[in-house]
């Protein structure tokens, strides 16, 4: 069963099916897209005919009691016929098929099978970081066809932080003409490169991408990460922070302490203005803010935040005055606000999906989930995709479970994504190496259903799926799957801190 994520109910039949030079298809009117993508992929393979026939070799049918994204396929030696409720269910039994052939005498071939399958997470999501290394448009559609190949749906991308901002603004054109650009970049291990790193996505850019993923079925969600991480913006526009003074776009990775001053009224005016954009871009029903790894030390500079932080006795309510102002602001306007979990309490508005991922917050996080909050599991250690594989090894990905013992309302936690940082990922071979075959884990945790999960047989399919990685000519990891000692991987791990 050559199929990553493993589907969750499968029946294997005896006997093949063997693809026609002259292969008649049949789809129902509500599958355009799934259909266009078929004729895309096996014209290749075989001279396909469109037909009106139910009595076709391939037939997609409509089934309105499946799931959303759910499909059936019964493969057949005289016929496949595929089922869905969607066209997005009918795309995800697309990519089960293409995993499911193999050629045989030059001819492409499948094994006659019965599947019936549907989602565990309707949430299954992957973050990039353009901020801290920018990546062309080119390299994200690249990475929209892996996504969509292992059936994820939402593709989340930081495009902002204190080492660049990455998208056009028209009402704040410095945003890009200043803080699109870094002299200098820190490199692992110690030292800089001394070469000046710059770029960002233009409104048409980002339709291409936005446009591009939908016809993949995935939702871009943009993230401006706010009120801290935002040296590029304060290099652009210094006034938006307690102290006025000259910033820079910062060239070392690490948390600033610089942020926007969150009492003035003009940095709300520069945020609302700045989401107004972004909405008007973006049709993505969510919208991150960030909200992570705020400093106060500037803060207590400031008279009108040194008041607030008096008046909050935390650092959570504090956050939370910023965090709750922009969240209101998002839902009058339709959008849904996720931010990072740091300062998630019960002082959040309740509108907001905390995304977990702070390292010993988990308690609090399922506090938080059993209480009603809507959730994204995102656990450091286990989801992010920028450590070395001896910190993070593919079994320990595959093997996390995100509905925690303790949880009681579990369908509070909508899914999972897994991020890739950027400090150290300068260029589309390491991307790749750094999230393939990761990703393929990642996938069977968000769709294949806890008790069908087995790390050996996984190991055994991934073979398959690192072929067509191979022949796709991607830099993936070849020997993921290869198991070290904890002192073997202790040491592996502080050379690759120390950039050996």
């Amino acid at each position: 069963m050559n199929v990553i994520p493993l589907p969750n109910f499968f029946e294997k039949r005896p006997n093949t099916f063997t693809f026609t030079y002259n292969l008649p298809i049949y789809f129902s009117n509500e599958f355009t897209q799934t259909k266009e993508h078929f004729i895309n992929y096996f014209s290749k393979k075989s001279n396909i005919t469109l037909s009106d026939s139910t009595s076709s070799k391939v037939i997609f049918l409509l089934n309105l009691d499946l799931h959303e994204e759910g499909y059936i396929i019964d493969v057949t030696e005289k016929s496949i016929i595929a089922e869905a409720r969607t066209d997005k269910g009918a795309f995800y039994a697309l990519q089960t098929i293409k995993q499911l052939i193999y050629t045989n005498n030059n001819l492409y071939t499948i094994d006659c099978i019965l599947i019936k399958d549907e989602p565990r997470f309707t949430y299954r999501s992957f973050m990039l970081d353009v901020a801290r290394h920018f990546f062309p448009k080119e390299t994200i559609f690249k990475l929209i066809d892996l996504l969509s190949f292992h059936k994820f749906n939402y593709f989340h991308l930081h495009l902002s932080d204190d080492q660049g901002f990455r998208f056009k603004i028209e009402k704040y054109p410095l945003l890009t003409k200043i803080g699109s650009t870094r002299k200098r970049t820190k490199l692992l291990g110690g030292g800089y490169d001394n070469t000046p790193h710059s770029g960002f996505y233009t409104k048409e850019d980002m339709l291409e991408i936005i446009n591009y993923a939908k016809r993949n079925f995935i939702e871009i969600i943009p993230e401006i990460d706010f009120p801290g991480h935002t040296t590029a913006i304060l290099a652009s526009y210094p006034e938006l922070a307690c102290i006025n003074q000259n910033y820079k776009v910062a060239e070392n990775f690490g948390i600033k302490k610089t942020s926007l001053c969150i009492t003035k009224d003009n940095t709300y005016d520069f945020v609302y203005s700045l989401l107004d954009e972004l909405i008007a871009i973006f049709p993505s029903k969510f919208i991150h803010i960030g909200g992570d790894e705020l400093r106060i030390a500037n803060y207590k500079k400031c008279e009108g935040c040194k008041k607030l932080l008096k008046e909050s006795k935390s650092k959570a309510k504090f956050a939370n005055h910023f965090i709750n102002k922009i969240a209101s602001y998002l839902r009058e306007k339709g959008k849904i606000p996720i931010a990072w979990n740091d300062y998630i309490n019960y002082n959040t508005n309740y509108n907001v999906i905390s995304q977990h991922w702070k390292p010993f917050t988990k308690n609090k996080t399922i506090k938080e989930i059993n209480e009603g909050r809507k959730t994204i599991i995102s656990n450091f250690f286990y989801f992010y995709l920028d450590y070395p594989y001896s910190m993070t090894p593919l079994h320990k990905t595959y093997n996390f479970e995100p509905v925690f013992s303790k949880v009681i309302s579990p369908d509070n936690i909508i899914g999972i994504e897994s991020p890739l940082w950027t400090e150290y990922v300068p260029n589309d071979s390491i991307l790749e190496y750094q999230v393939l075959p990761r990703l393929a884990a990642v996938s069977e945790v968000a769709w294949t259903n806890r008790e069908l999960k087995n790390y050996n047989d996984f190991t055994k399919r991934l073979k398959h799926i690192n072929e067509i990685y191979s022949k796709n000519y991607l830099n993936f990891h070849q020997n993921a799957t290869k198991s070290y000692s904890l002192i073997t991987r202790l040491i592996k791990t502080i050379n690759w801190f120390r950039g050996k």
